[in-house]
This record gives C-alpha cells, sequence and structure tokens, in this order.
C-alpha cells in the first residue's frame, strides 16, 4: 500500500509555501492490519481446499500460494480475487473485520441473488415461508 504525502498549501499571490498550515495538511499513515496469510489459510482449509487443488482451479502455482500463507508474498488484488472466487468467497468478505461474517455456499448465493430480484411483496412472503420450514 503506498503512502500518500500532501505538500503543503501554495499561496498563490505570492507564489511560496505558506508554512503555518502545513501541519493541518499532512497525512498521517494509516496501515489496515489484515493477517492476509492467516485469514486465507483457514479460509481455504475451512473450506476444505488443498493448496493442490485451489492452484489447479486457479492457475495460480502452488509454491505462490505457500508463499501467500508463509506471508512471503503480498498477492496483488487480480490474484487474490482469483483465489478467492475458487473459494467461493468475494474479496469485501475477505477483507471483512467482522469475525461473524459466513462466506455463502453457491447454493446460499444462488439463493441470495433470486431473492434480491423479487419484489419486496414476494421476497417478504419467501421469508415468512423460510421461517415457518424452520421451525
Amino acid at each position: 500500500m503506498k503512502d500518500f504525502q500532501y505538500s503543503k498549501p501554495v499561496d498563490l499571490t505570492t507564489d511560496r509555501q505558506v508554512s503555518n498550515t502545513a501541519n493541518l495538511y499532512r497525512q498521517e499513515r494509516v496501515t489496515a492490519m489484515i493477517d492476509i496469510p492467516n485469514r486465507f489459510r483457514k479460509l481455504r482449509t475451512d473450506k476444505g481446499f488443498s493448496v493442490y487443488r485451489l492452484s489447479k482451479e486457479s492457475d495460480v502455482s502452488e509454491n505462490y500460494i505457500h508463499k501467500i500463507e508463509r506471508g512471503e508474498n503480498q498477492p496483488s488484488v487480480y490474484i487474490l480475487e482469483k483465489l478467492l472466487s475458487c473459494l467461493g468467497a468475494t474479496l469485501p468478505e475477505f477483507l471483512n473485520e467482522d469475525t461473524e461474517v459466513m462466506y455463502p455456499s453457491d447454493f446460499e448465493r444462488e439463493l441470495l441473488e433470486n431473492v434480491r430480484v423479487l419484489p419486496e411483496e414476494k421476497a417478504q412472503a419467501l421469508l415468512q415461508m423460510a421461517r415457518l420450514l424452520k421451525s
């Protein structure tokens, strides 16, 4: 992740930098502390994937996947999305800090996608039916 630095504001009337307000424009470094290696390994094992299987399905080398899990390589967003899609997860789901996040199965994802396109009245009826079936 690149750190962005803001320069001091420029007083256009004198074409010099305004030093007394420089501190107001300094951006602090904010580093997201997400444990990608352990989180990724846990997701892979929870989904029942071996490194070999994930490698074959994602077309990412086994060696690279091992390096991600050991924290030796930081995957690009493209590679991470590629791996996560094979595991049935999205990047936002994976990066979510909430420990109660559930990764939907293919069946659950399809069900959700179909419910989202229903009119509100039909979606409510379907929810009521599901509640009745659950009891």
